[in-house]
């Protein structure tokens, strides 16, 4: 079922690089994955943000590579979601997917780009998925968690996220904290708050 419908989501950008392809499959495997993890008991409570919550939840026009999530109570075991995650995508998918944890990073290597004619013989069959899960954040009596609907690819989910206003900040905390690249350029997520237009709703005290 989900290669079908990747086949048909790539049929419909017949003119778009292999890059742009391999973009939209990550971002078709980001819902699931997401849609997976808001219907877990053990992970219901991770709150999702940064780029991919931007793009999911609020249509901002970029991909980002990440699944970010931060787990306030602590209570989420990084070798036991890695496994979880792998056993789900291999049974969605019918693959053997493998992963590899980095403290608070997973790498999730999902063999399905030559089955889907997006990976040359000289390049690797594998779509690589990173879901970084973070431990401490500051949170203040201003950051407001809320469920956010989100209606992609024929699944519909409620994703724990913050308002507007608070993943704005958090933007602009990265702007502030990052190294600017050579030439003084930023990642285009990362100036995502200097371009973005006025959202109602976003509001700064």
């Amino acid at each position: 079922m989900h290669f079908e419908l990747i086949k048909k989501l790539l049929s419909e950008q017949p003119q778009t690089s292999n890059v742009f392809k391999r973009n939209l499959v990550k971002e078709y495997l980001q819902v699931v994955l997401l849609s997976y993890l808001y219907s877990h008991s053990e992970y219901q409570g991770l709150i999702f943000y940064g780029g991919s919550c931007l793009r999911h939840c609020f249509d901002m026009e970029r991909l980002s590579e990440d699944l970010d999530l931060i787990d306030l109570s602590d209570s989420v075991d990084m070798k036991k979601i890695s496994s979880d995650l792998i056993l789900f995508l291999s049974k969605e998918l019918g693959v053997k997917v493998v992963s590899k944890v980095q403290h608070f990073r997973i790498y999730l290597k999902i063999p399905v780009l030559k089955g889907l004619g997006i990976s040359n013989q000289s390049e690797s069959d594998y779509l690589f998925v990173k879901v970084e899960i973070y431990k401490k954040f500051n949170m203040t009596p201003a950051c407001r968690v809320q469920m956010v609907p989100v209606f992609k690819y024929g699944r519909s989910l409620l994703v724990r996220t913050f308002d507007l206003s608070t993943l704005m900040s958090t933007k602009i905390a990265a702007v502030l904290n990052r190294t600017w690249n050579p030439g003084g350029q930023l990642k285009s997520g990362q100036s995502w708050p200097l371009q973005k237009r006025p959202v109602a709703g976003c509001v700064f005290s």
